[in-house]
């Protein structure tokens, strides 16, 4: 199958809370060392271990990063690999103090492994710090710099298969501007953080959502068929249409017009967005509450009778 790791802004800021919870962890582990060097005390025999590096609270943080990977992830495997290291020339050094043998290379082992297993945090939290930079503050969704870093790897992904075809789906919220006119603002964020969190708890593994503005919303599918898409977006819309949205003046329902596209292997994104933004216009003239799809065998709808209505 083809896919695309899901991940929204809210689980970032968590793991980035969990990995400063971790390595502040870790700080209060490795203190045994300054100790043991000072006051001359024996050391925790978890840290004289051969395996230690799993016994440390940080090792707790890398063993649910690795299981809760679906994708080998070659910075967590950095970590963990310099992580062992690290402990185990901390190993050595505490060996070294108890037999009266310490040497200066020995420390300045220690040291390189230490510093090596700090850049290796400090660049993967870099890494999470931007990703999560790049997710919308709202309703956690990836926002249009993600969508144009992800579409050419999925649309790659789908020209090595025969069967699966990509499609694009531009998202607009009818009648939005009522809702904050009548409502507030407080009450449309309301509705859009909760119809962003719909789309993505209601949209397959294979699917992607984005947040690209304001009250639209763009969906990438992997489906078989036209029919099969047909079929997804729709059960889509319906589950939009029966959501009672809670917000903080009630519950309010809301419909959506959808402007669909079938990428071509060779079709650039901005071109397919352009298309859907047309055919999404085209369903607000026809009434809203709709999907305007215009196939990949014909160019953007300029009236009805070029797309097909859902």
């Amino acid at each position: 199958m083809i896919t695309l790791r899901k991940i929204n802004g809210f689980e970032l800021e968590r793991d980035i809370g969990e990995l400063n919870q971790a390595i502040a962890q870790h700080y209060i582990w490795s203190s045994q060392l300054t100790t043991t060097a000072l006051f001359h005390d024996s050391p925790d025999p978890e840290v004289m271990d051969t395996e230690s590096h799993l016994h440390c609270r940080f090792s707790k943080w890398l063993a649910i990063r690795l299981r809760l990977k679906n994708v080998e992830d070659p910075e967590v495997k950095q970590i963990e690999e310099r992580h062992a290291a690290m402990h185990a020339s901390m190993r050595e050094l505490l060996l070294a103090m108890q037999q009266g043998t310490l040497t200066r290379a020995q420390l300045q082992d220690y040291y390189a492994d230490q510093r090596a297993f700090l850049d290796a945090i400090d660049r993967y939290k870099t890494e999470l710090i931007a990703l999560r930079n790049n997710h919308d503050a709202l309703t956690g969704l990836p926002l249009r710099k993600l969508l144009y870093r992800d579409f050419p790897l999925l649309q790659k992904a789908v020209g090595r298969h025969a069967a699966p075809s990509l499609y694009l789906t531009l998202i607009d919220i009818d009648h939005f501007k009522q809702v904050n006119d009548k409502y507030g603002h407080t009450t449309g964020d309301a509705v859009l953080r909760e119809l962003g969190s719909l789309l993505s708890m209601n949209s397959r593994s294979q699917d992607k959502t984005y947040r690209f503005g304001g009250e639209e919303f763009i969906l990438l599918h992997v489906c078989d068929s036209d029919a099969a898409f047909n079929a997804t977006l729709e059960r889509l819309m319906a589950q939009i249409r029966a959501h009672n949205f809670i917000t903080p003046t009630g519950t309010l329902q809301i419909t959506v017009t959808c402007g669909a596209v079938h990428a071509v292997s060779d079709e650039a994104l901005q071109t397919l967005i352009e298309k859907a933004d047309r055919a999404m216009y085209l369903g607000k003239q026809q009434g809203r509450d709709r999907i305007i799809f215009c196939p990949h065998e014909s160019q953007a709808p300029s009236h009805a009778g070029e797309a097909i209505c859902w």
